[in-house]
């Protein structure tokens, strides 16, 4: 049992945790930089510098680079490693990484910058019960709208009854998805040129099908950014209250022990 416990505790130091503007702004502030230590910023969709990494802390377990590794992977942000002879930290931001670059010390005053910035994102939470659009201007929800739906769950049976059912199903998810794209263009058109980021969130499958059916949204470019929003049910409360998820991002510390 006692064998089993510690290694849950060793599982959970390997995952990263997830931080709000709040809990990433405090970690910064604890920072301070130790003799020797640098940076290596990886900007979005490139490796950079960062490929210079593992040489540098030959102390960490195969573990620990896996989980590193494994979280610069799939980062679509990009990240920041700040390195130093005794300790590694890798923080994801909530909003990409510009530029890749190796620099001396812990230069964190991009992502500060990034975290005292007031941004105009646009959101698009969708479920097959329901979707909530909103533009944000800093904290400030400056325009949404917020809808129901009702698309039939999955036919379990089978034969014709099931494929009937099937392409009603279909027919439903399309009708909510053109409906949606109709008021992302109305409440994106105005601020189109200025909207920093867009956002959605939802279930996965979902968003692809939002997508494919509405492809204004590939407008945006990279500005439309990879990242999926966690929301259980889009309505008012949780548009209300998605600035917490859009701003979180992820950190990962080990310490030479």
């Amino acid at each position: 049992m006692a064998e089993a416990g510690q290694r849950e505790g060793e599982d959970a130091a390997l995952l990263p945790r997830r931080a709000d503007r709040a809990a990433l702004s405090r970690f910064l502030e604890g920072l301070r930089a130790p003799d020797g230590a640098l940076t290596i910023a990886s900007a979005a969709g490139a490796p950079g510098p960062v490929a210079s990494f593992p040489s540098r802390s030959v102390w960490l377990s195969a573990r620990q680079r896996d989980a590193v590794d494994g979280m610069l992977s799939k980062s679509t942000t990009g990240a920041y490693l700040l390195w130093a002879p005794a300790a590694v930290h890798v923080i994801v931001p909530p909003f990409p990484v510009l530029q890749s670059e190796t620099r001396p010390g812990w230069w964190t005053q991009p992502l500060r910058d990034t975290l005292a910035s007031r941004p105009k994102v646009g959101v698009v939470l969708l479920r097959l019960q329901g979707y909530a659009v909103g533009v944000f201007q800093g904290d400030t929800l400056a325009a949404s709208k917020v809808g129901t739906a009702h698309v039939h769950g999955r036919h379990k049976a089978g034969g014709w009854s099931q494929q009937r059912f099937a392409r009603r199903r279909e027919n439903q998810a399309r009708e909510l998805f053109d409906r949606v794209c109709q008021h992302v263009q109305e409440h994106f058109l105005p601020v189109e040129r200025t909207l920093d980021y867009v956002l959605l969130g939802g279930e996965r499958q979902t968003l692809l099908g939002f997508q494919e059916r509405c492809p204004y949204l590939a407008k945006f470019g990279p500005r439309l950014l990879a990242r999926t929003l966690q929301v259980h049910r889009p309505d008012r409360a949780a548009l209300e209250g998605i600035l917490k998820e859009v701003w979180k991002g992820s950190v990962l510390s080990f310490l030479k022990g």
